[in-house]
């Protein structure tokens, strides 16, 4: 059964240029990670990175490109960090257990698309237009780039997503739908 909540993030606030959002810490692929942190300080276009898995805060900028690790954030600055993104991506490790429920569900509540690596337990997250499967043996910004792009303008139909499959309401009636066979 599909997890949903209703986190009460803000909406989708793009910014200047082009900005990605990693969060959470469960189950993530620090491999994936460093391999994004690489190419986004080698991009020729800047790009800002943003790494909310908690840890020591850190900055590294090279030429227009940032890669931030804010450190500890509450729930509320998490949510308004990842409101700034133009997309989020969810690097996981290949496995069955599903992860990143919630910050799958928070982007996708705030109109942002999230781009996910392949994971078993995942696969059924899996809904376009807000949640796409990108390829790990691929260069990973450029499909974050394209999924941006794929989206732009399309916030209303994510959110509409999100309130039909992942919100907390959603999540509700299908819990109620399976239990109603052995109510008395």
């Amino acid at each position: 059964m599909l997890y949903g909540n209703s986190l009460g993030y803000p909406a989708q606030k793009p910014g200047d240029g082009f900005h990605i959002f990693i969060g959470g810490s469960s189950d993530r692929d620090p491999q994936a990670i460093r391999a994004l942190e690489e190419e986004v300080l080698s991009s020729p276009t800047p790009v800002q990175l943003d790494i909310a898995t908690g840890g020591p805060a850190s900055e590294i900028r090279r030429g227009g490109n940032v890669v931030r690790h804010p450190g500890y954030v509450s729930q509320k600055e998490f949510g308004e960090l990842l409101s700034t993104a133009s997309v989020v991506f969810l690097p996981l490790a290949r496995g069955t257990r599903a992860a990143g429920h919630m910050v799958l569900v928070g982007a996708v509540e705030s109109g942002i698309p999230v781009a996910v690596t392949p994971n078993e337990g995942m696969k059924e997250y899996v809904i376009e237009p807000g949640v796409v499967l990108c390829d790990p043996d691929r260069a990973i910004l450029p499909q974050l780039r394209e999924l941006a792009d794929a989206t732009r303008g399309r916030q209303s139909e994510i959110r509409a997503l999100w309130k039909a499959q992942l919100s907390l309401d959603s999540y509700i009636s299908r819990i109620m739908e399976v239990l109603e066979p052995v109510r008395v």
